[in-house]
């Protein structure tokens, strides 16, 4: 068989299984048809299947068999033959009921003549087929396997494709009729655990239902790795929100490792998200990763930027990427990301870096804005960062003050640091270049520590609210109490804990 590898999205991320063998009984497989009966199937429009010598004959008809069940990753090994010439079948995966006689813009392996091991979206061809016509009546063991957005084809042992853009998340098993006689055996299944790319926390009861937070973190001294999980379960389990968090990965391992600036795992999930959390430093992503992000910059969807996240880009190994003008340094695109998008790159610290902690102070003017809804009291250890560059249009809800020390208590430092105090929670709007305009909010504050602050909490689940149209429903008085323990690590470099996958993170019985 001549092989294709369609490489398209995302880079190839896919877990297979350990073993898999080709006899019944495999360990971790079940099996789908019995070799008796229709148990476990049912037919959808005009379609006639039978079970012939143990085998599950497609007789005739136009329409669909599809599973009882629904899935959503897994690994499907079955048998077929055709009987007839110009044979014209194919499996349907993550299948809705809408359609007829075959599920609108349904996913489907071909199984046809001359387009053998094709994947067809309805009636549009995703990846062409290279495989070559099978003779009538010979057996051929076909793997299908489905992981997050992404499914490979396997025919007689040999990889013929890989593909990264499937858009459905769940749905039925199908084999589809087109009046030409079949035969398939030896159907199993075995369901693979959701992602470890990432972790998700599905919304509880709140005002939040329905809407989808994805929080991206990776940055080597703030613990963002540490801060946004605690954040998303407070927003999933005292508000709603279903809350997705990403992290810096070692590629090889799946372990978190935010000192490695070129990958997060899971980027292809953002085209489901309403808003974006972002807090990562100096990052440089491939290509096919940073174009998730740069089409949710477009998008005209909501953006929170925290601390590091002015300088969330710096590109020097491929500074001939399509995205590198998102470079904290860009001169292409003044100040990259950071200046353009959120309203200020990296210019420097400005207080004390260890030794003068911040105090947030309201703008007079900005105290009954909604994110700052029963919000007042603002201290982290994290310094103020230096602010020159803020556009015209930016409102400033809280200032920093640079302290003389490290405790809440201390006094504020006298001389210019603070006259004029820096920008340290701003808004802005942006419009991309899709002409779409997004609601952005900056915090230049919140380090993992700093997120000990309950106020501070409170002002990023205030942020959401408002950013997500559901102002009128921002309480009265937030609930930021966390979810479970949080012990945030002290910020610095090669501090983050080690051995941690996106697991580790997720609700213990939830």
């Amino acid at each position: 068989m001549k092989k294709l590898i369609a490489l398209i999205g995302m880079a190839a991320w896919l877990a297979q299984p350990a073993t898999i063998v080709a006899q019944s009984g495999n360990p971790g497989f079940v099996d789908l048809f019995n070799g008796k009966d229709l148990s476990g199937w049912a037919p959808v429009n005009d379609t006639t299947f039978q079970v012939n010598d143990g085998n599950l004959r497609l007789v005739k008809g136009m329409g669909w068999l599809r599973t009882e069940k629904q899935y959503r990753d897994f690994v499907l090994e079955f048998e077929w033959r055709a009987l007839v010439e110009k044979y014209d079948s194919g499996i349907f995966f993550r299948a809705g009921l809408e359609g007829k006689p075959w599920p609108n813009n349904g996913w489907q392996v071909n199984l046809r003549y001359d387009s053998l091991g094709g994947l067809v979206r309805g009636y549009r061809q995703m990846v062409p087929s290279e495989t070559p016509k099978m003779p009538l009546n010979q057996w051929v063991k076909t793997r299908i396997t489905v992981k997050g957005k992404t499914v490979t084809l396997d025919m007689d042992g040999e990889r013929a494709w890989e593909y990264n853009q499937v858009d459905a998340e769940q749905g039925y098993l199908g084999i589809q009729a087109e009046d030409r006689a079949f035969d398939f055996r030896n159907i199993r299944i075995q369901e693979l655990a959701a992602s470890q790319d990432y972790v998700v926390f599905e919304g509880k009861e709140g005002p939040g239902k329905g809407k989808h937070i994805v929080l991206v973190s990776g940055d080597e001294e703030y613990r963002s790795e540490e801060c946004l999980p605690m954040m998303a379960k407070i927003l999933a389990q005292r508000h709603g929100f279903k809350c997705t968090v990403l992290f810096g990965l070692n590629p090889t391992n799946g372990i978190i490792d935010p000192t490695i600036v070129t990958n997060i795992g899971g980027m292809e999930v953002l085209p489901t998200a309403d808003m974006m959390v972002l807090f990562t430093r100096f990052r440089e992503l491939p290509d096919n990763q940073m174009k998730y992000f740069v089409d949710f910059v477009n998008s005209g969807k909501p953006i929170l930027g925290l601390r590091t996240a002015t300088h969330a880009f710096a590109y020097s190994r491929n500074p001939k990427s399509p995205y590198a003008q998102y470079s904290y340094n860009s001169r292409t695109w003044p100040g990259g990301f950071g200046q353009q998008v959120l309203g200020e790159t990296w210019v420097n610290h400005h207080g004390n870096h260890g030794k003068e902690s911040t105090r947030g102070v309201i703008n007079e003017s900005a105290k009954s804005h909604p994110i700052l809804k029963s919000v007042s009291d603002i201290w982290g250890p994290t310094d103020v960062y230096t602010v020159t560059h803020l556009p015209k249009d930016a409102e400033v809800l809280v200032w920093g003050q640079v302290l003389e020390g490290m405790k809440a208590s201390d006094k504020p430092l006298d001389g210019p640091k603070n006259n004029p105090m820096m920008p340290m929670v701003w808004l802005r709007n942006y419009t991309g270049e899709s002409g779409k305009t997004s609601k952005i909010i900056s915090s230049t504050f919140g380090s993992s520590p700093d997120f000990q602050c309950e106020d501070f909490r409170r002002l990023v689940a205030n942020a959401c609210y408002w950013a997500l149209g559901l102002e009128a429903q921002i309480p009265a008085r937030a609930d930021v109490s966390y979810v479970g323990e949080y012990k945030p690590t002290w910020f610095g470099f090669g501090k983050h804990e080690k051995g941690l996958k996106p697991g580790d993170h997720a609700l213990k019985g939830n």
